[in-house]
């Protein structure tokens, strides 16, 4: 074989392995099919509050397959467009109902209340807050938590978890825990936010 012949030869070799690494770093394939992403829907919330079409896309970002859902009448909500979503690597699926102002009330009373600490209250670590916010406060049956002194610094912070079926638009309780070093500053701020995983306004 000449040297044109092994170049080109060495060259093929090269354009196939290239090809092959690309393919197996980039092209991400479910691990579970759309066929079994509905088997595992039809045994959760999913089929319970509404039915399955039987499309659905998978999100290789999330590894999860979201399906179309069509809630029953008594749990459609109104702007919302829900999708059971099936996660490819718990093999649990629930709704996610995406919804955008379903709910306006008029302040923040509406939303979410806390029955502990109670406002002005001396606490220690560690700290138990407990209280209830209406369904869509959550995602994925949780929301942001945590606790800043006076000077802005966070001392500690966790998701705080429903205690309940979250995925309604009645209130739902919720708990978490906060532990955290003694504070440089006599006063604080407990911050819980409405969950926001979208990152729209």
């Amino acid at each position: 074989m000449n040297r044109l012949g092994l170049a080109g030869l060495l060259t093929l070799v090269a354009i196939v392995l290239l090809g092959l690494w690309y393919w197996m770093t980039f092209n991400v394939s479910p691990s579970m099919s759309l066929s079994q992403a509905i088997g595992v829907a039809q045994t959760s919330a999913c089929t319970q509050k509404g039915a399955l079409p039987g499309g659905g896309t998978y999100n290789s970002n999330s590894k999860a397959w979201w399906l179309d859902f069509s809630p029953h009448n008594e749990f459609v909500q109104t702007e919302c467009n829900p999708a059971c979503v099936v996660s490819t690597e718990s093999n649990t699926a629930e709704i996610n109902w995406r919804c955008t102002g379903a709910i306006q009330p008029a302040s923040k009373d509406d939303l979410i209340t806390v029955d502990t600490p109670l406002p002005n209250t001396t606490v220690q670590s560690p700290l138990t807050i407990s209280g209830k916010a209406r369904g869509p406060w959550y995602f994925e049956a949780s929301f942001p938590l945590k606790l800043i002194d006076s000077s802005g610094k966070v001392l500690a912070q966790t998701p705080a978890q429903a205690q309940s079926d979250w995925m309604t638009n009645e209130y739902v309780p919720f708990s978490a825990t906060l532990t955290f070093a003694t504070p440089t500053t006599a006063t604080g701020i407990l911050v819980l936010e409405k969950d926001n995983p979208s990152g729209l306004p």
